[in-house]
């Protein structure tokens, strides 16, 4: 075995949210500039990541100190019809496993197809990608709440705001190199 500590990751996080639900549910339109609180078992939003899933209201990590959180928002369509961001993360509670939440932008080559191509050759185009970032301080239990912005398009497809919603959970962030410390706790 080795002493070496490994070294820290960026762990992604993606909060998909079903804007019809959301709709159905709440009234945007009567308190456009305060969030509306999402109920944390709701169907209407969930969040993934290519190390946990999650349930509604709960997500864990196995993530160890100094890696990063990056924390993104999509809609069913990518973004494509209705659109969805992040606009902050508030840690709330006395406990504080994730230090720093603030936004970021990461510039990269996004792929695009090339039509009449080799379907094994693409295309590239440069495009920011926007997170919101934290670096795990500790393991434990770190509640916190997603405030996202919703915007639907109009007739011309012009993305138009249609209010906040806050969606509270726990994020659970273990011990990667413990595998017998529970990966989730309930709520």
């Amino acid at each position: 075995m080795s002493d070496e500590v490994p070294a820290p990751r960026t762990i992604y996080l993606r909060a998909v949210v079903d804007t019809k639900t959301i709709s159905r549910d709440h009234d945007a339109a009567a308190a456009r500039l305060v969030p509306i609180k999402v109920a944390p078992e709701s169907a209407a939003l969930i969040l993934t990541s290519s190390v946990r899933a999650a349930t509604a209201g709960t997500a864990a990590v196995a993530a160890g100190i100094g890696d990063t959180l990056r924390f993104y928002a999509i809609t069913g369509s990518n973004n494509f019809e209705d659109a969805v961001l992040i606009n902050d993360i508030r840690r709330t509670g006395t406990y504080h496993s994730i230090a720093g939440f603030a936004p970021v932008c990461v510039q990269r080559d996004a792929v695009v197809p090339e039509p009449d191509a080799d379907p094994t050759s693409i295309g590239t185009s440069a495009q920011d990608f926007w997170f919101w970032q934290g670096i795990v301080a500790d393991h434990g239990i770190q509640d916190c709440s997603l405030v996202l912005s919703l915007y639907r398009r109009d007739e011309t497809g012009a993305p138009r705001f249609a209010g906040f919603y806050r969606w509270d959970l726990q994020l659970t962030v273990s011990d990667l190199s413990n595998p017998q410390e529970p990966e989730e706790q309930a709520s």
